[in-house]
C-alpha cells in the first residue's frame, strides 16, 4: 500500500504512513497514483507552454520590428539633409518630402514625375560641379561631419499655424523641430566650421524636412 501523501509503501493493513504519519485508507495507491502527472498530461503541459513561449516570442520580434522599421527619425533626416548637400545627390530630396507636397508643386507649375527627374538630375550635376572647387580650397581628401547642437520643439502658435498650412496639402504635421547644425569641412589643406537650423516636421511615423518657408510653396 502506498501513502497518498507522501508516496512511501507501507504493508497492507497498516493504518498510518510509517514516514509521514498521514492516515491509511486502503486506497492510497490510487491516491498515490493520481496525485502524480501522467506522460500524457505532462506532454499536454508541456505544449501548452510551448505554444504561450511562441506566442510572447512573436510578440517580442513585433515590437522589435516596430521600433527597428517604424520610420525615420528627426536625427535621421537631418543626417540625410547634410549629406545631400555635400553630396549633391538631389535625387535622395525625394524622400525627405512628403509626397504630397511634391504633387502640390508639380500639379501648381504644370509639371509630371519624369519632369521632376529631369530637374533633380540636372541639379545633381549643377551641385556637384560647384563641390569640386572644394578639392581646390580644402584638398581633394575633404571631407564632412556634424554634430546636432540642440532640437528644439516649435511653440504652440508656430505648430498651429505650420499644421493648418500643411493640411491644406493632406499633409497631417504632428510634431515640428528646429535642428541647430553644427558642419564641419575638413581637408588637408584648410578647416571649416559653421552653424546652420535645420527646420524638420513629423507626418506619420517620419520625419520630414518643412520646406513651408520655400518661395512661393503656399
Amino acid at each position: 500500500m502506498f501513502c497518498g501523501k507522501c508516496g512511501a509503501e507501507n504493508l497492507d493493513g497498516v493504518t498510518f504512513c510509517k514516514e509521514c504519519g498521514a492516515p491509511l485508507n486502503g486506497s492510497g495507491s490510487t491516491k498515490q497514483k493520481a496525485s502524480r502527472p501522467t506522460a500524457s498530461q505532462n506532454n499536454r503541459r508541456n505544449k501548452k507552454v510551448g505554444i504561450l513561449a511562441v506566442a510572447v516570442a512573436a510578440i517580442v520580434v513585433i515590437v522589435l520590428l516596430f521600433a527597428l522599421l517604424g520610420g525615420r527619425s528627426y536625427k535621421a533626416a537631418v543626417e540625410q539633409y547634410v549629406d545631400i548637400q555635400y553630396t549633391g545627390n538631389m535625387g535622395e530630396l525625394v524622400d525627405l518630402v512628403p509626397d504630397e507636397v511634391w504633387d502640390h508643386l508639380l500639379a501648381r507649375d504644370g509639371y509630371d514625375e519624369e519632369d521632376l527627374n529631369i530637374m533633380l538630375a540636372e541639379t545633381t550635376e549643377l551641385v556637384q560641379d560647384q563641390l569640386e572647387d572644394f578639392d581646390e580650397h580644402f584638398g581633394a581628401d575633404w571631407e564632412v561631419s556634424y554634430q546636432i547642437l540642440s532640437a528644439e520643439d516649435v511653440d504652440a502658435e508656430e505648430l498651429a499655424g505650420l499644421q493648418e498650412r500643411y493640411e491644406a496639402l493632406g499633409v497631417d504635421v504632428s510634431k515640428a523641430k528646429t535642428v541647430e547644425v553644427e558642419v564641419t569641412i575638413q581637408g588637408s589643406k584648410s578647416e571649416t566650421s559653421d552653424t546652420m537650423d535645420i527646420s524638420v516636421m513629423k507626418s506619420g511615423r517620419s520625419w520630414y524636412l518643412d520646406v513651408q518657408q520655400l518661395g512661393g510653396l503656399f
